[in-house]
């Protein structure tokens, strides 16, 4: 099975969440699970005891046995016999609305782990507030999943603290370009925006390379 997939394995069934704290600086390198049952997706067959080699953040290796170089950029965790799957994201979530900080901060991100969840991406809300969430989990101070972000929304009307008015093309370039410049991994539009502001949110994303995503307004067909 040599797969190479993205993200960090998500091991199930009571593995101490606290212990998987530490902070980002002081990660190894390579990571290994040995003694793991993980199951073939390709014909549904379980097999045990298997060691997981996983380097950067990606599955690296599966092997029945394997012969292990100890090192400080190794870490060996022991699996007893538990299951290992690949991280699962959730592709759609709003993490920066209405809810208290501390509340999604203490409780919520801390269930994604426990459920195997270790990526979210945000579709859009308080930049300022997203990215600090961000850089609490990144930093090992919060236990949380990685996050995609795309800040604020792009819609007509008026601007508030998630949102970016977009009323003409002009307008629309502009917010495209300053959220690239601010960082986001992606532009989130609605719906209620005219077809030419869509249009050149569209041509500007392309020039810059960076991906658009959201409502398609009525006024556009496909």
């Amino acid at each position: 099975m040599g797969v190479r997939m993205k993200f960090t394995a998500a091991v199930l069934l009571f593995i101490n969440l606290f212990t998987l704290q530490a902070a980002p600086a002081a990660a190894p390198e390579t990571l290994i699970f040995t003694n793991v049952n993980i199951v073939d997706t390709r014909s549904g067959n379980l097999e045990r005891n298997m060691t997981v080699v996983i380097k950067n953040g990606r599955i690296d290796g599966i092997a029945k046995v394997g012969l292990i170089q100890e090192s400080r950029k190794i870490r060996v965790v022991n699996a007893n016999g538990k299951f290992l799957i690949p991280g699962l994201w959730d592709m759609h979530v709003h993490s920066a609305g209405g809810s208290a900080p501390a509340w999604d901060e203490k409780i919520i991100y801390p269930l994604y782990i426990a459920n195997g969840v270790t990526g979210v991406r945000d579709m859009g809300g308080d930049p300022a507030l997203l990215e600090k969430r961000r850089e609490h989990i990144e930093r090992g101070q919060v236990l949380g999943p990685h996050m995609v972000l795309g800040g604020p929304f792009l819609a007509g009307g008026k601007s508030d603290s998630q949102t970016i008015a977009v009323n003409n093309p002009a307008e629309g370039r502009q917010a495209v370009v300053t959220l690239k410049n601010r960082g986001v991994d992606f532009i989130k539009i609605l719906s209620n925006i005219t077809r030419p502001t869509y249009m050149a949110i569209a041509e500007e994303a392309r020039k810059l390379k960076i991906r658009f995503v959201g409502h398609v307004p009525d006024t556009v067909s496909v």
